[in-house]
C-alpha cells in the first residue's frame, strides 16, 4: 500500500493517539474493576458486621430480660412470658433470615447452632414458668447453662468474623496487587509499542529525505554518477524522480561541457601550433598549463619536463619567469618584454637530469640540484649559446576570481604594435 508522506504522518499520529486511548481505557477498566471488587468486599463485610452487632445486641437484651424474670421467681406473669417468647421468636427469625447473607461456612454453622439454642431457650423459659417449685432450680440452671452456651457460640461467631475480615483484607491486598501488576504490564507493552511506532514511522518518513540529502552531497562533489532509488508514489517519490532528472541533465551538460572544452583546446592547440610564434600559458599560481610545439623544439624539452610545473621551478629562461611574475603581481598586460633563450650547458644538463631523477624518486637531494642549476644559470663563468632573442607579450585572461585567472604569453622576434 503506497501512502503519501502526509498520510504516513497522519497515520503515525492516529496510531499514537489510538494507543494512548487504548492504554487509558484499559487502565480505566482495571481501576473500575478494582473499585467494584473493593466495594463488593467492603459492602459484604459491612453487612455481616451490622448483622452480627444487631444479633448480639438483641441477644444481650433478651438475656438481660430472662435474668430479670428468673429473679422475680413467682412474680412472673403471662404478659412477661409472652414478651420473652416474642423477643426470642424475633431473634430466631432474624438469625434464619440473615444466615444466607454470610458467605463463610463456619459463621453459617455458628448462626444455625445459635438459632437452635434460641429455640431451646424458648422452651426452657416456658418450662420454667409452668414447672413446680421443686423443679424451678433445675430448669433455671439448665436455662443459664444454655444461655452461656449461646454466648460461647457468639464468641466463636466473633472469632469467625475476625478471620473473615482478615481474609477479606488479604483478598483486597491481592486484588490491588494483581491490578497493579496488570496495569504495569499494560503500560510497559503500550510504552514499548509507542517506542516501536516512534522508531519505525519517523524512520520511514525521513529515509527518503536522507537519500536525497546524500545525493545532493555527491552532486556538491561534482559526482554525477549518482541516482536516488525510491519507488513510492508519494511526494518524496515525485521529488526523487525530479532530482534524478536534474542529475541526468547535469550529467549530460557536464559531458557536453567537457566535450566543448576539449574541442576548444584542440582548436587552440591547432591555432597555437599554426602560428610562427612561441606560446606559453600559466594559471594564477604560475603552473604551466600549455606550451606549443615550436617552443618544445627550440628548448629541446618534453611536456613531462614543463607541463603542470611551476614556472619558477622549470628550465625556462629567467627573462620569461620575470615577465610572468610581473604580470601575475599586477594582474595586467605586459608588452614587448625582452626574452632570451640560451642553450643549456652540459653541466646544467647534468644537474638537471639528477634533479629530474630525484624528483621522480622523491629523494631529498632534489633541492640541492635545483639550487645548483640556478647558480649555474646565473653564473657568468658558464658560457651558453643564444638560440633565440625576441619580445614577449603577456595577456591576462580574467576569471571570476583571482584564482581563476590565466596568463597567455606570445613570444615573437618582432615588437608587437
Amino acid at each position: 500500500m503506497n501512502l503519501s508522506l502526509k498520510q504516513r504522518i497522519v497515520l503515525s499520529y492516529v496510531v499514537a493517539v489510538f494507543s494512548i486511548l487504548i492504554l487509558t481505557f484499559v487502565s480505566f477498566f482495571y481501576l473500575e474493576d478494582l473499585s467494584v471488587s473493593l466495594n463488593k468486599i467492603i459492602f459484604q463485610l459491612k453487612s455481616e458486621s451490622i448483622i452480627v452487632n444487631e444479633v448480639t445486641s438483641n441477644y444481650l437484651k433478651i438475656r438481660q430480660d430472662i435474668n430479670n424474670y428468673l429473679k422475680k421467681d413467682n412474680l412472673i406473669t403471662v404478659s412477661d412470658l409472652d414478651d420473652a417468647k416474642k423477643n426470642l421468636r424475633t431473634l430466631d427469625q432474624q438469625l434464619k433470615k440473615n444466615n444466607v447473607t454470610f458467605t463463610d461456612p463456619a459463621m453459617q454453622e455458628t448462626l444455625g447452632r445459635i438459632a437452635k439454642s434460641i429455640n431451646q431457650v424458648t422452651l426452657l423459659t416456658e418450662q420454667f414458668l409452668l414447672t413446680g417449685k421443686s423443679r424451678k432450680s433445675f430448669v433455671q440452671e439448665t436455662l443459664n447453662s444454655q444461655l452461656d452456651s449461646i454466648w460461647g457460640d457468639f464468641n466463636k461467631l466473633f472469632d469467625s468474623m475476625y478471620q473473615v475480615t482478615r481474609a477479606k483484607e488479604q483478598e483486597i491486598s491481592d486484588t490491588i496487587r494483581q491490578i497493579k501488576r496488570m496495569m504495569l504490564i499494560v503500560l510497559i507493552i503500550g510504552f514499548l509499542g509507542l517506542i516501536l511506532v516512534a522508531m519505525i514511522i519517523p524512520a520511514r518518513v525521513t529515509f527518503p529525505i536522507k537519500k536525497i540529502s546524500d545525493a545532493i552531497k555527491e552532486l556538491q562533489d561534482c559526482n554525477f554518477d549518482v541516482s536516488i532509488y525510491y519507488n513510492r508514489k508519494d511526494e518524496m517519490g515525485e521529488l526523487a524522480e525530479e532530482i534524478n532528472k536534474m542529475i541526468k541533465n547535469l550529467k549530460m551538460f557536464e559531458e557536453l561541457r567537457a566535450e566543448r572544452i576539449l574541442l576548444e583546446l584542440r582548436k587552440f592547440d591547432i591555432l597555437a601550433n599554426s602560428v610562427k610564434k612561441y606560446i606559453i600559458m600559466t594559471n594564477s599560481k604560475g603552473e604551466i598549463s600549455y606550451i606549443n610545439n615550436s617552443l618544445y623544439s627550440i628548448l629541446g624539452l618534453s611536456s613531462e619536463d614543463l607541463l603542470h610545473k611551476n614556472i619558477r621551478d622549470s628550465l625556462l629562461p629567467k627573462s620569461v619567469v620575470e615577465s610572468f611574475d610581473l604580470a601575475t603581481k599586477r594582474r595586467t598586460k605586459v608588452e614587448n618584454a625582452e626574452v632570451i633563450f640560451q642553450e643549456l650547458n652540459s653541466k646544467i644538463e647534468e644537474h638537471y637530469e639528477a634533479h629530474k631523477l630525484d624528483v621522480e624518486q622523491g629523494g631529498v637531494g632534489s633541492k640541492i640540484n635545483e639550487e645548483r642549476i640556478e647558480d649555474l644559470v646565473s653564473s657568468d663563468n658558464i658560457t651558453t649559446n643564444i638560440i633565440f632573442s625576441g619580445y614577449a607579450n603577456i595577456f591576462p585572461i580574467r576569471g571570476k576570481t583571482n584564482s581563476n585567472d590565466y596568463y597567455l604569453m606570445v613570444i615573437s622576434k618582432e615588437v608587437l604594435v
